[in-house]
């Protein structure tokens, strides 16, 4: 069984445990049906994997934004990690954000080998920023297993950080992106104008670019596309007032789509409400499946491929 990839999650809390012997014993698991058999794996992530048919039991698939900070799994880090493994994970992109998850997203890609890192400064924080922090991110995204930088963009729903603040920290993360050559990885919630107005004007290179949990209209996915970037899609598709994203991905091209959980946030149905992790993948799979009139193994090979290729993993 081929496995998938979480493109985008948060396991990065400092207070994360670890127990002695685990993480070893979890890389080298080699992922789906090692432990405790196929259906013994499906059961424990929670997933009836009679409701993702045939091809999903041959098939699961990439989460590309699911292993973030881990504060909501601090005391169980390692059992989220193996069910998740057990349900068919081959590989998370653990995203920060701050300078401070940075360094834990890098010790926890240190840790298992089947964890990557982005690291950079999200919206929330920018107006947190202190001196040298973009400089620890800089040196920090030359390690060997920061895939990318992020999550970094504009948040104008909470806006959490002052707005002027959040157009300056953006911009220095799509510039540390662009010396270290190494992919973006972009939150726009209720900006999405300013977000590619930004985008454009710091010349942000074509196929370089995911939009995380992509939330914009399908006018806005052409532009986009356009522009040889990706979006990656998340639980929020399964829900039953998700009109936006069903319209998109009508116009999203195939090869340059991408699963992600972004737990723990974003759990899908019919889980809603739940601690989300990187086992609900084949859920999102399954649903961008039922809409497209395609068989699950067909997005999971397709959206492993846009993964690996994105992140260089």
């Amino acid at each position: 069984m081929t496995g998938f990839i979480d493109t985008h999650a948060h396991y990065n809390d400092a207070k994360f445990t670890h127990r002695s012997g685990e993480a070893s014993a979890l890389n080298k698991d080699a992922g789906p049906g090692q432990s405790g058999g196929e259906g013994s794996s499906r059961a424990a992530a929670g997933i009836d994997a009679a409701g993702l048919g045939a091809a999903g039991l041959e098939a699961a698939g990439i989460d590309a934004a699911g292993l973030g900070a881990a504060g909501p799994f601090a005391d169980e880090l390692d059992a989220v990690l193996l069910r998740a493994r057990e349900s068919g994970l081959i590989a998370a992109i653990n995203c920060a954000e701050d300078a401070d998850t940075s360094e834990i997203c890098i010790a926890l890609a240190e840790k298992y080998d089947f964890i990557y890192a982005a690291c950079g400064c999200h919206p929330h924080n920018a107006s947190k920023v202190r001196p040298g922090d973009y400089e620890r991110i800089y040196g920090l995204l030359k390690h060997q297993k920061a895939v990318a930088v992020g999550e970094a963009g504009l948040d104008y729903h909470y806006d959490f950080s002052p707005r002027e603040a959040q157009w300056d920290c953006f911009r220095e993360n799509i510039r540390l992106s662009k010396e270290l050559d190494l992919p973006l990885v972009v939150h726009d919630r209720e900006a999405h104008m300013d977000v590619m107005n930004i985008l454009r004007e710091e010349k942000a290179p074509e196929g370089r670019v995911v939009f995380h949990c992509y939330s914009g209209s399908a006018e806005m996915a052409e532009l986009i596309a356009g522009q040889g970037w990706y979006f990656s899609v998340g639980g929020a598709v399964t829900f039953k007032n998700a009109r936006r994203i069903v319209e998109a991905l009508a116009v999203i091209p195939d090869e340059l789509l991408m699963l992600e959980t972004d737990c723990p946030y974003m759990t899908p149905e019919p889980f809603r409400g739940r601690r989300n992790d990187s086992s609900y993948v084949p859920l999102i799979a399954a649903r961008i499946a039922e809409i497209k009139g395609v068989e699950t193994g067909e997005i999971f090979g397709l959206t492993n491929a846009n993964a690996r290729r994105f992140f260089g993993i």
